[in-house]
């Protein structure tokens, strides 16, 4: 909706065909009969003769297209206006079964993985066969450019890293964590300092690692480092017992899911965001939204992380592989912001510059511009 709000903000008239979805907007056209934007096969189906009709009725010049719904339209070139597909990774980058994540899973994980992504092996030959035909494609990061390249030398695709409102991100008052209660808190001088993490809880998203960090803070005598993990997932059980069995109870803490309209308060209250995660993200939007709070980020240098976290203030890039490297680099990061009460702002005012939606708009809209040869009506 950023995407569309955005261009409409700008002077464009946007139709949006996408799966049923709440909402009277008349330039909203519903297909498909899966909800909550699950593609299904009659989708897909209908996809490309309601864009061509549409097409027709509103003199519409180019379409930006999400994802996999980008193939089917692209192939209907003839019928329709230029079309430019955003993605968000390749086929496996946000997978278990990226090539640089299979070796690092068991034989049980591996035959589950294969089970669970199942129908990307069948969409596959679709996909390089849209590769080939050389779409014009934007992604979010410079990471998913290079694995695209990878993947197809021939293909161009232009690197629009993604944009939200950054705004909330740094308005109110910095809360502190009460692990008595597990909720957030009036913050004062003595409150502990916290860790956060967020994310599906699985394996590949590291938690288990991160129980080693916190072990590692508390046997080096830190300042009472609580860590709290925010999410659901299949492994949330398996993770609560290890927590008991490492005897962390009293530091880490796991509080379920956080809903969107209170992620920017845990944000900000949390002196580093933790991200361990071993998957190859394309952008890692989790680590943008801590920074955009002031929150410095220790994380690994998978995937895109590298594109929104740079060394010095951002924070640190580590291998999860040390927990003593991490606990060290936890405990200087935060520190140093205790030293300086100007260096959150600054952060955050880093992030806002790079992560706005506005700058993101604008950057796509010169991109559909192009695309369309001149002054544009857009359709998503």
């Amino acid at each position: 909706m950023h995407v569309i709000e955005g261009l409409r903000a700008a002077g464009h008239d946007v139709h949006v065909l996408t799966t049923p979805a709440d909402g009277a907007d008349p330039s909203v056209h519903a297909i498909g009969d899966s909800t909550g934007g699950r593609y299904s096969l009659r989708f897909f189906r209908e996809l490309k003769r309601e864009a061509v009709r549409l097409c027709n009725e509103h003199d519409i010049d180019v379409i930006h297209a999400q994802g996999f719904a980008g193939i089917p339209l692209t192939f209907a070139q003839r019928r329709l206006p230029p079309v430019v597909t955003t993605v968000h990774g390749t086929l496996w980058s946000e997978t278990p079964l990226d090539r640089r994540v299979r070796r690092t899973r068991s034989a049980g994980e591996g035959i589950a993985d294969l089970w669970r992504f199942k129908h990307r092996f069948a969409f596959a030959p679709l996909w390089h066969l849209w590769l080939a035909s050389r779409p014009q494609i934007v992604c979010d990061s410079r990471f998913t450019a290079k694995e695209l390249k990878r993947i197809r030398r021939s293909l161009r695709p232009v690197v629009v890293p993604l944009g939200f409102e950054t705004a909330p991100f740094l308005a109110g008052a910095r809360m502190a964590f009460d692990p008595g209660t597990r909720s957030l808190t009036e913050r004062t001088a003595t409150s502990p300092p916290f860790v956060l993490a967020i994310g599906r809880i699985e394996r590949i998203k590291g938690f288990d690692f991160l129980l080693r960090v916190a072990r590692a803070l508390r046997n080096s005598g830190d300042a009472g480092f609580q860590f709290v993990i925010g999410g659901e997932g299949p492994e949330r059980s398996r993770l609560v017992r290890k927590i008991d069995a490492m005897g962390l109870t009293d530091r880490v803490h796991c509080v379920g899911r956080i809903g969107d309209d209170e992620l920017a308060k845990w944000y900000r209250a949390a002196d580093v965001f933790a991200n361990a995660d071993g998957g190859h993200p394309a952008f890692g939007l989790a680590n943008a939204e801590a920074l955009a709070a002031g929150t410095p980020v220790v994380a690994t240098p998978n995937g895109a992380h590298g594109d929104v976290v740079s060394h010095g203030d951002d924070g640190k890039l580590i291998e999860a592989r040390d927990p003593a490297r991490w606990a060290a680099a936890i405990r200087r990061i935060a520190a140093a912001d205790s030293r300086d009460a100007d260096r959150r702002r600054r952060r955050a005012s880093r992030a806002a510059g790079r992560f706005s939606r506005d700058r993101m708009i604008a950057r796509l809209e010169k991109v559909l511009r192009r695309a369309a040869g001149g002054e544009t009506t857009l359709s998503r």
